[in-house]
């Protein structure tokens, strides 16, 4: 009688000590204890620290959750499609110039894969919007030109920067505006988006598309970030001109 005993006693040990396992947005995958799951939240503790703090946290934090054998809660898939004509359900974490980050769930969690965007002919997200990185990378004829074109029309210059330097003109006296003005009109202009141009995919996936654009980009940024500075100068010597013409 007490092996069978023993057997129940070692079978509710492993139950109450099996672990379970998250997935976060990131696609770290860290081994828990669950303790308890509603509609909307998780409590846990990591098996693996030495602190046994439970922690409660939303369960729209994470990919997966799996108690046991038990998905409890998973994600919105996205859709890959490759050249060979696969297609890939997946979660995507992350889309750079060149390759995509994916996470995907199965019978049981697989490792973060990174693809090479010249392998996708389509990336679909579950929010509706996709992507044809092919399609896109493709030889345009005169892309250069079109990027520099596009630039004309789409690309502006933040209104801050050219405040900015409007301040810096009036503060000319000093050496440290002017050297602070030039070096922020001559730096290449960080944010080329804009959702109005039709050609927006391009800048991440056409190298040719981009530089011509940012060609373009860099000179407006330049003219605008002078003319603002010498607004600010201009305005400085007025302001002395008209105070001598009046008091003087």
């Amino acid at each position: 009688m007490k092996l069978p005993l023993l057997l129940v006693g070692l079978f509710a040990f492993f139950l109450a000590n099996a672990q379970d396992t998250i997935v976060d947005k990131n696609g770290a995958v860290t081994g828990v204890k669950i303790f308890e799951i509603d509609s909307l939240f998780i409590s846990y503790y990591g098996i693996d620290t030495i602190s046994k703090e439970v922690i409660v946290a939303p369960k729209s934090n994470f990919l997966v959750i799996k108690q046991g054998g038990n998905v409890i809660s998973s994600y919105v898939p996205d859709t890959l499609i490759n050249k060979s004509g696969k297609i890939i359900i997946c979660k995507v974490l992350s889309i750079e110039p060149n390759v995509l980050t994916y996470f995907k769930y199965t019978d049981h969690i697989l490792p973060l894969q990174v693809l090479s965007k010249d392998n996708l002919l389509l990336i679909k997200l579950s929010d509706g919007t996709f992507e044809t990185p092919n399609a896109a990378n493709a030889n345009i004829p005169n892309a250069f030109q079109m990027g520099q074109d596009d630039a004309k029309t789409y690309y502006k210059t933040p209104g801050a920067l050219v405040f900015g330097e409007f301040l810096l003109g009036g503060a000319h006296l000093f050496t440290a505006p002017i050297i602070a003005g030039t070096i922020i009109a001559y730096t290449p202009p960080k944010k080329l988006e804009n959702i109005e141009n039709p050609n927006n995919s391009l800048l991440s996936s056409n190298p040719s598309y981009k530089e011509g654009y940012l060609t373009t980009a860099k000179k407006k940024k330049r003219n605008a970030a002078t003319a603002g500075f010498l607004s600010g100068f201009a305005a400085f010597w007025g302001v002395i001109i008209i105070g001598l013409t009046y008091f003087w």
